[in-house]
């Protein structure tokens, strides 16, 4: 399922209220996502970077590649999460890693490690590709967010304490 206005809205909405400074999103298909949360980067007035990880580059809309910070790799590489984790963690708080790359449970157990206190994970597709028992573990790091309002749009989110 391709991501909703609603879910783009709140994005949007969360990056410039809490002056996010990174935004990392597993999993960007042809760019939909990619092109807006890019962009960010033209109006912000802090410092605020995006990267998207996306494995097969024929499926990144041109003009996607053009403007957005991009790695074209398996998300689940470890020369991929390193570089993950080092754009991250040279870059201020709090950072947003959103989960959609195809396999929710494994990149929320893979990226969750990255996050600073105050950091943001969310994955896509909740109730279908992702449930309640593959995310219990981040309970014990992570404190839930109330996305009760995005609840058609599919996100499930954390912030690390």
């Amino acid at each position: 399922m391709a991501q909703s206005y609603l879910a783009l809205g709140y994005f949007l909405d969360l990056i410039g209220r809490l002056k996010v400074a990174t935004f990392v999103e597993l999993g960007i298909h042809v760019g939909g996502m990619a092109a807006i949360m890019s962009n960010c980067e033209r109006f912000a007035d802090w410092d605020y970077s995006y990267l998207g990880v996306e494995i097969n580059p024929g499926l990144i809309h041109l003009k996607v590649k053009k403007h957005a910070h991009l790695i074209i790799g398996d998300c689940f590489d470890k020369e991929v999460v390193n570089a993950i984790k080092g754009f991250v963690h040279t870059r201020g708080s709090p950072a947003v890693i959103y989960c959609d790359n195809g396999e929710k449970r494994k990149e929320v157990i893979i990226y969750e490690p990255i996050l600073r206190s105050g950091d943001f994970i969310y994955a896509h597709d909740y109730g279908t590709e992702i449930l309640d028992e593959d995310i219990a573990f981040l309970y014990e790091t992570c404190d839930r967010l109330d996305l009760t309002d995005l609840i058609e749009a599919k996100v499930v989110g954390f912030r690390k304490r």
